[in-house]
C-alpha cells in the first residue's frame, strides 16, 4: 500500500506552482510502500502501554512494489514525512 502524508501532498502542490521546472510534469507522491501489517505494527509501537500484540507480516518485502520518487525529491524538494512520524502525529 503506497503511503504519503497529506502535508507532503499540500507542499507538492505549492512547489508545483512555485517552481517553473515542475511545469508539465507528473510526480509520484509516495513516501514508501507498506503492507497493512506494517501499518498496524507502527500504530502498536506508537501507543505504548495499550497491551496490543503485533501483527504477523502479511507479505514478503521482496514482493512490494518499488516506486521511484526521485524526481519529486529533486525537482520539488520534498523530503517526505515518514509513515512513522505521520502516524505518531495522527495518533
Amino acid at each position: 500500500m503506497p503511503s504519503v502524508d497529506v502535508r507532503d501532498v499540500a507542499e507538492a502542490h505549492l512547489q508545483c506552482i512555485l517552481k517553473p521546472e515542475a511545469a508539465g510534469k507528473r510526480f509520484l507522491l509516495i513516501e514508501r510502500n507498506l503492507f497493512l501489517a506494517d501499518c498496524y505494527n507502527i500504530v502498536v509501537e506508537t501507543l505504548p502501554g495499550k497491551n496490543m500484540s503485533k501483527a504477523v507480516s502479511d507479505g514478503d518485502d521482496t514482493k512490494k512494489k518499488h516506486w521511484d520518487n526521485t524526481p519529486t525529491k529533486e525537482i520539488l524538494g520534498i523530503p517526505f514525512i515518514s509513515y512513522e512520524k505521520s502516524t505518531k502525529d495522527l495518533v
